[in-house]
């Protein structure tokens, strides 16, 4: 399957509430965006989520918009995935970190998974644990090779108002 950007109908994915919110976004940056979206559910957003189990599109999109593939890192790379972020795809992102970390197990990598949340309330409820590993290097402290996952609990639940659907 070959992504086609001229064929992407939003109405063909998107539920009729959605699609009323677009015009709102399009005036907005990401941050607007996203608190625009964030109380919908799945179902409340999409009308259509084939995108989201079709192997053979999430595959394309992964290989030729992501960049995703076997890769040896050049510096160490930190990764926070919410496990509730659908659209990026959490089981094959943790599929793909862990062949990944397989093949180039010098690789310096710290993949910090966070139960339930999406995108953006991952990586904030996610801070008191990368934090310390983002400030080890500038302190002249390398990360080890290998790789690395946690499973990391938010110190609160206020998160969880931007729960993925």
């Amino acid at each position: 399957m070959k992504l086609d950007p001229e064929a992407f109908k939003p109405s063909d994915y998107l539920t009729d509430d959605a699609m009323k919110l677009l015009p709102l976004i399009d005036q907005a940056c990401l941050a607007t965006g996203e608190t625009v979206f964030c109380n919908l559910t799945t179902a409340q957003t999409y009308n259509n989520t084939n995108w989201l189990t079709s192997d053979a599109f999430t595959q394309d999109c992964l290989t030729h918009y992501n960049g995703a593939g076997l890769h040896a890192l050049a510096a160490p790379m930190l990764v926070v995935q919410g496990k509730g972020d659908t659209p990026t795809y959490p089981d094959n992102y943790e599929r793909d970190f862990d062949r990944a970390c397989g093949a180039f197990p010098d690789s310096s990598t710290k993949l910090f998974l966070v139960p339930e949340l999406g995108h953006d309330p991952a990586f904030r409820a996610a801070t008191p644990y990368y934090w310390t590993w983002v400030k080890r290097p500038f302190a002249g402290t390398l990360p080890k090779a290998g790789c690395q996952k946690t499973v990391v609990k938010p110190v609160n639940d206020r998160f969880k108002r931007g729960l993925a659907g």
